[in-house]
């Protein structure tokens, strides 16, 4: 799922925020100026540009407009990212920041997650959420931003695509009473049958070995937009961006994938399990 061409009407401004951050770092390169003499020119500290080409501070039209003057080149489409990213993202609303999962999720084309302890958020019933979610400070706004995630999955404009595979343990893990755990296996399997998303389950005879910590990796449309890794922990969850660590992840992901169950024996595992 690669394209060159980007509706930034619809970019998350995270991922637009770290595309402006890439690229007015590449111009700089470009133009063979180093941070200490292109700060000064831009009335800017060394600090104020290096932060501005990390991602760690928001840059305006107008700095960028001048970075263009001063390295002598021009992008219309940089312009309009620089605009994207200072938007404000649909999960402001639901109490959710730019540094969380979900900022990135919404810029993403393709998720590949191995989930260890429970069932994916994206194909999650409302029932096993609340029941996950019965600690959270605002449930409500927790299930209508999980929810519109979930449309962007399986909803009519459903753009993302996701492949996934579930250890049997998240399975057999209780989250609810036993008619919420039926109904979130129903809804296993039937997301298991929906275009652009993969399913498979690690069954238990797979060996402790291949139990690896949870994680989930975000691919993008955009070819300036480097896949970004969240690895879960009891403690919380990290990100990594480093293209050793992406690669590490992707050959983990396949290993596991060649363990799992097939996807049509994933489908008829979990039915079995349901009933």
């Amino acid at each position: 799922m690669t394209s060159t061409v980007t509706d930034l009407g619809a970019i998350s401004p995270a991922v637009a925020r770290r595309r402006v951050a890439r690229q007015v770092r590449v111009m700089r390169e470009h133009a063979r100026l180093t941070l200490d003499e292109a700060a000064p020119r831009l009335d800017l500290t060394r600090s104020a540009l290096h932060r501005a080409e990390s991602g760690g501070s928001q840059v305006s039209v107008h700095l960028v407009r001048s970075m263009m003057d001063l390295y002598d080149q021009y992008s219309p489409e940089l312009l309009d990212t620089v605009r994207a990213a200072r938007r404000r993202g649909w999960w402001h609303g639901y109490r959710i920041t730019d540094v969380d999962y979900v900022a990135w999720e919404a810029g993403a084309s393709q998720v590949w997650e191995f989930a260890v302890a429970r069932v994916p958020e994206l194909v999650q019933t409302e029932d096993y959420a609340r029941a996950l979610l019965t600690d959270s400070e605002d449930l409500r706004a927790e299930l209508a931003a999980r929810h519109i995630r979930q449309g962007q999955l399986t909803g009519a404009a459903g753009r993302l695509a996701m492949s996934v595979v579930v250890d049997e343990a998240a399975l057999h893990n209780q989250v609810g009473d036993r008619m919420v755990m039926r109904a979130q296996l129903d809804r296993l399997a039937e997301c298991s049958a929906v275009a652009g998303v993969s399913l498979r389950v690690l069954p238990a005879a797979a060996g402790a070995q291949m139990r690896a910590g949870g994680f989930r990796l975000l691919d993008f449309d955009h070819p300036d937009d480097l896949p970004v890794v969240f690895l879960e922990s009891a403690v919380g969850v990290l990100r990594e961006e480093g293209e050793e660590r992406v690669a590490s992840v992707r050959r983990v992901f396949d290993s596991i994938t060649a363990a799992a169950l097939p996807v049509e024996e994933t489908r008829a595992f979990i039915q079995q399990l349901a009933h």
